[in-house]
């Protein structure tokens, strides 16, 4: 059985988020099957895998939502368009970690449209990169800063 995850926001505050089950129902003609034509196998196999996706993707973004509710790690655009700044405003406000090399661990996940009108935007300006890198590095120093702290008794 998989266990239910919890996460505790910085305020103390528990999320549970249980595993989500998926049942699958294939129908399948034996009949060609056994005389090796395996097209209505695949094509179930793929209308089983099509249910699945469904099923999980709904239950990755609910979770996902849930979780940056609790955190603190959301960003209403207001109404703004996407767009490099936007991103960068974003990267400003999340929590971000990074690993023993210093490399952040940040990843860009959008739908596919978002996606299309991100890089139909070209890449960010010189001001505007220059403006992530400094956000970024400035997270940095802070989660460094926080790594080192020591607490005395």
């Amino acid at each position: 059985m998989i266990p239910v995850s919890r996460i505790t926001g910085r305020d103390g505050r528990e999320l549970e988020i249980a595993p989500v089950p998926v049942q699958i129902s294939l129908e399948i003609d034996i009949d060609p099957a056994i005389e090796g034509d395996l097209t209505g196998v695949l094509e179930a196999l793929d209308a089983a895998a099509a249910q699945k996706e469904r099923v999980l993707s709904k239950a990755v973004i609910s979770s996902m939502l849930k979780i940056t509710d609790l955190t603190g790690n959301k960003l209403e655009a207001g109404g703004r368009p996407l767009s490099w700044d936007l991103i960068t405003d974003a990267f400003e406000k999340i929590d971000l970690s990074f690993d023993e090399n210093g490399e952040s661990n940040m990843s860009l996940i959008l739908h596919p449209d978002a996606y299309a009108r991100l890089a139909a935007l070209g890449p960010p300006t010189k001001e505007q990169q220059a403006r992530h890198d400094a956000v970024i590095a400035n997270r940095r120093a802070e989660w460094e800063s926080q790594r080192r702290a020591r607490r005395l008794r």
